[in-house]
């Protein structure tokens, strides 16, 4: 049984936290299954051990699987973690990158009238837009407790209300250049 496994091999360096290392556990797995997994706040003062536990216990899951987040931004979620979809939620950022490349090389040879209906294009792309943070899967590992912002749109996702949500913002400097 890997689980049983798993807990006994963790309990040999985090000592008497049994039904700790087995809610961590449990958790964890829950990523994997359905639409709705387990939310695990560990509560505790300063300086009483709650990071060790779970780092030990993390480190059986893949490591792809698994963000540590210390201290972040809102905008650190998104940009590191996003990916730019049009409303199908297809990936558009390769074509964009295409047609700017494009729109560069039209530009040495003076096409102006290409190089604003690639302009265009670019923008039609932009107009329709969204941001995708795909979570499925994945293991949030607060190392701090997060900042107001990012707690605040962390918690409509955390709550597993809606298998999407969005986020409607402005990301400008992906259209610069």
């Amino acid at each position: 049984d890997f689980f049983e496994y798993t807990v006994l091999t963790v309990k040999k360096t985090v000592r008497c936290e049994d039904v700790l290392i087995r809610q961590i556990i449990y958790t964890g797995l829950s990523s994997y299954i359905g639409d709705d997994p387990i939310n695990l706040g560990i509560l505790a003062p300063t300086s009483e051990g709650k990071t060790y536990p779970v780092e030990e216990c993390i480190k059986y899951f893949p490591k792809q699987d698994i963000y540590k987040v210390g201290s972040m931004s809102a905008k650190v979620l998104v940009r590191e973690k996003g990916i730019l979809v049009d409303g199908n939620l297809n990936p558009i950022e390769d074509k964009i990158k295409d047609l700017k490349k494009k729109a560069k090389r039209l530009s040495k040879k003076n096409q102006e009238d290409e190089k604003e209906q690639i302009n265009e294009e670019i923008e039609k792309l932009y107009e329709n837009a969204k941001t995708l943070i795909d979570m499925r899967g994945k293991i949030l590992v607060f190392l701090e407790p997060p900042h107001r912002e990012v707690w605040d749109i962390l918690k409509p996702i955390l709550s597993h209300d809606s298998s999407e949500i969005e986020f409607p913002f402005v990301n400008q400097t992906d259209r610069e250049g």
